[in-house]
């Protein structure tokens, strides 16, 4: 594509550098929140759907050689858009190395009360690989009629 060699060693500063400019934005974005109503509207659903799962990232040249990040998504429900294939419906997709599970509950739910309108929320249904932090991914986000963990 590009008519020259590109090696790994050229790539992964270019990759360092945009994913620590995400991480900034994305932080001071998650600092500047005050839990005041966005200029969107945010999604009224009775049932929400969440995820949460880890991926195992092997480090290059640092002293911890491997590392968590955790990734998550929050979604209102599938629709078919084809025969054997569906979509998710208002999705909302997170993915963060975070020191403690507080942190990453902390992240779940800021991201939940900034797109879905979580008065409107009757059941919360939440799935994963049955992992201790996994289970209790969504803990923040208030809900009396939580569904089991499945």
């Amino acid at each position: 594509m590009v008519k020259s060699r590109i090696t790994h060693s050229k790539i992964q500063p270019m990759v360092w550098l945009i994913g620590n400019l995400l991480t900034d934005v994305e932080e001071a974005e998650i600092k500047r929140w005050d839990g005041a109503e966005d200029h969107r509207q945010k999604i009224r659903t009775p049932i929400l759907f969440g995820e949460s799962d880890g991926v195992i990232l092997s480090l290059q040249r640092e002293k911890q050689r491997k590392i968590e990040a955790r990734v998550g998504i929050m979604y209102t429900g599938k629709k078919t858009i084809e025969v054997g294939r569906k979509r998710l419906e208002n999705k909302v997709c997170m993915t963060k190395i975070v020191r403690n599970s507080k942190e990453w509950k902390w992240t779940i739910q800021i991201m939940a009360d900034r797109h879905y309108n979580l008065s409107s929320v009757q059941h919360l249904i939440t799935g994963g690989n049955g992992n201790t932090w996994v289970k209790y991914s969504f803990d923040y986000i208030p809900d009396e009629k939580r569904a089991k963990f499945t």
